[in-house]
């Protein structure tokens, strides 16, 4: 059986925003939501199984997405209406993972019509399906924080989270450093009590290659050039990431 209980959709905000920069995709939340439904909601699934993946392309997502221009802008009482729906069964998840597509595709050992499953797996079915929702939802309102995070967050802050982001993909061990990590990217940055705006102002002293690598270096435990590359180039991603979500949550002031 598929357990949902430890799966979470942590980064729609970004998969969202980076979505939207398409043609084909912009102002389309409904294809958009497609999107999340193929990378992010069902990847494990679509991936696994070629059959499933041609049944979820073809699903039609939630008409009420339709009107919307992002979904970044969606109203969490609607979103809590479209995923969950009247019952279980005619769910957002439960209209996928109870389906015939996915029975027969992911437990080929039980009948692909829910209703003629063994009650006690009939009910754990259900109770993945619940799972499924529950993360979905919890996804978007974790973006919701994250939009307003974005309004708020200061230089010295986005320094010390984007350095942190670095050391969680690359396990690059930290130097013990004198003073406190605040003191010594407040050394490097003197706009640091800022609000980030993504101003051009700002982006340049980011990315201010002198003053990154040698930030870098103070942190990490640096072995060669290669490994100073592969820290700046990953720093800069997460500088260009927090500037697309900062335009975004700053453009009716620009």
């Amino acid at each position: 059986m598929n357990d949902n209980s430890q799966e979470s959709f942590n980064n729609l905000l970004d998969l969202i925003i980076d979505q939207e920069s398409k043609l084909k995709t912009s102002k389309n939340a409904s294809e958009v939501f497609r999107f999340l439904m193929i990378n992010a909601f069902f990847k494990k699934e679509f991936f696994e199984n070629k059959s499933f993946a041609f049944f979820l392309e073809k699903l039609e997502p939630p008409s009420e997405f339709n009107s919307l221009a992002s979904l970044r802008d969606i109203d969490m009482e609607l979103l809590h209406s479209v995923i969950n729906r009247d019952s279980t069964d005619k769910s957002f998840a439960g209209s996928i993972m109870l389906s015939k597509a996915y029975m027969k595709n992911f437990h080929p050992n039980h009948p692909s019509e829910i209703i003629k499953v063994p009650v006690d797996i009939r009910l754990e079915m259900r109770e993945n399906v619940l799972k499924k929702n529950r993360a979905i939802i919890t996804g978007f309102e974790k973006m919701k924080k994250d939009m307003e995070a974005d309004k708020k967050r200061k230089i010295i802050t986005l320094v010390a989270l984007s350095m942190k982001n670095v050391k969680m993909r690359t396990g690059c061990p930290i130097k013990n450093i004198d003073g406190s990590v605040d003191d010594v990217i407040k050394e490097h940055f003197l706009n640091h009590d800022e609000i980030f705006t993504a101003s051009e102002k700002q982006m340049t002293i980011l990315s201010d290659q002198t003053v990154v690598r040698n930030l870098l270096k103070l942190f990490f435990v640096v072995k060669s050039f290669n490994d100073l590359k592969n820290l700046n180039d990953l720093f800069a991603k997460e500088i260009e990431r927090f500037r697309k979500r900062a335009q975004l949550a700053f453009a009716a002031e620009r």
